[in-house]
């Protein structure tokens, strides 16, 4: 269950905050205006933050055997 939260509350909270400035946009006009660009820009600025920065990606490591193993069993396949 620890990891279903880990992978579903940036999301969420994404949703949320979204759920928040696109229902004060119904709302009223003046500071519900102001709630809602607030929130929205928010969104989109997480959006493209995360989408620009790459955070926590480790490189896919591959053993040096596979790929030896790879080529060797291949060299017979023509290309």
């Amino acid at each position: 269950m620890n990891s279903v939260w880990k992978i579903f509350r940036a999301p969420l909270a994404l949703a949320l905050i979204s759920l928040i400035g696109l229902f004060s946009a119904l709302l009223a006009d003046g500071l519900w205006d102001v709630v809602s660009w607030m929130s929205l820009g928010t969104v989109v600025g997480a959006v493209i933050h995360f989408s620009v920065h790459k955070h926590n990606q480790k490189p896919l490591a591959i053993k040096p055997e596979i790929v030896n193993n790879l080529n060797t069993n291949c060299s017979h396949l023509d290309y």
